[in-house]
């Protein structure tokens, strides 16, 4: 792996995660969101991955409320249209696919400069 991320211009200051869904729906793990907020205090380029980038909403069963749409447990689902939820959508830019279309992404623009935007 260390040849394959060298060979596309990796570096030890860029962050890759993947954000795919984890326990449930639409939830990526909780200890790479907290990886993702660590790497975002310090300033670094983040990027991460997923196979579907429909938005969240879309993908987790709701039931419509005057509030908006709530999950199976009662908790509001966001609705930006973001694949993931907004603190990590903007903290990073999101590839469709796994990690080596991830490190190509990063190959072509070189650097991680414009975060997933609203």
């Amino acid at each position: 792996m260390r040849a394959t991320v060298a060979e596309f211009g990796f570096t030890p200051e860029d962050v890759m995660a993947n954000v795919g869904d984890f326990r449930g729906v639409g939830e990526p793990d909780s200890g790479t969101a907290f990886e993702i907020g660590f790497a975002a205090a310090f300033g670094k380029p983040i990027w991460a991955y997923r196979d579907d980038l429909s938005a969240l909403r879309e993908r987790v069963p709701c039931t419509a409320t005057a509030l908006g749409g709530l999950c199976e447990r009662g908790y509001l689902v966001e609705d930006f249209g973001l694949p993931v939820n907004l603190m990590l959508a903007c903290a990073a830019q999101i590839v469709q696919g796994g990690p080596l279309a991830c490190l190509r992404a990063i190959q072509r623009t070189g650097q991680a400069d414009a975060p997933f935007s609203l």
